[in-house]
């Protein structure tokens, strides 16, 4: 899949989440809520390609061993984000979004992470937390998202 289709897919949701559910969006609900209702609308169309999508979603199936493990990052890719974290130790991984196959743990597609636009805490970090994300679980793309305050001009862009 290209960057310009996973965009592509990402407004198709994006536009229904603000015709279906922009009574959130307006009424400035978490965070969570709204990143719930976007994954509902992120199925539909990543589910005919093969992929789940999941939010906070922290494990992988290995369908070798049957066993689960837990999707984490290496702590020195994300130093800037756990400074009281110990160097070298493994730090558990929430994303917000995910798109992947939940029993093929090379295959994650999509990570999203989104804030609100009021949000006190530095964007830098979310965008470190993606890159680690991209890196250490080799995710094919990763979009930062923006959610508004009272309206519905979501901003977004790969990292």
């Amino acid at each position: 899949m290209t960057t310009d289709q996973v965009g592509e897919k990402l407004e198709e949701a994006l536009v229904d989440l603000c015709r279906e559910d922009g009574f959130l969006l307006d009424n400035d609900l978490h965070k969570r809520t709204l990143c719930c209702r976007l994954a509902h609308h992120l199925v539909p169309i990543f589910k005919k390609e093969g992929y789940d999508v999941d939010c906070e979603y922290n494990r992988f199936h290995d369908p070798k061993s049957e066993d689960y493990f837990f999707k984490r990052l290496y702590e020195a890719l994300v130093e800037e984000i756990k400074k009281k974290t110990p160097r070298n130790e493994w730090v558990s991984a929430f994303p917000d979004i995910i798109v992947h196959q939940r029993r093929n743990r090379s295959n994650n597609l999509l990570v999203i992470e989104a804030k609100r636009v009021s949000s006190e805490i530095k964007d830098r970090f979310d965008i470190a937390k993606l890159r680690a994300y991209k890196e250490a679980l080799s995710y094919s793309f990763a979009i930062f998202l923006k959610f508004p305050s009272r309206t519905r001009k979501i901003n977004w862009g790969f990292v």
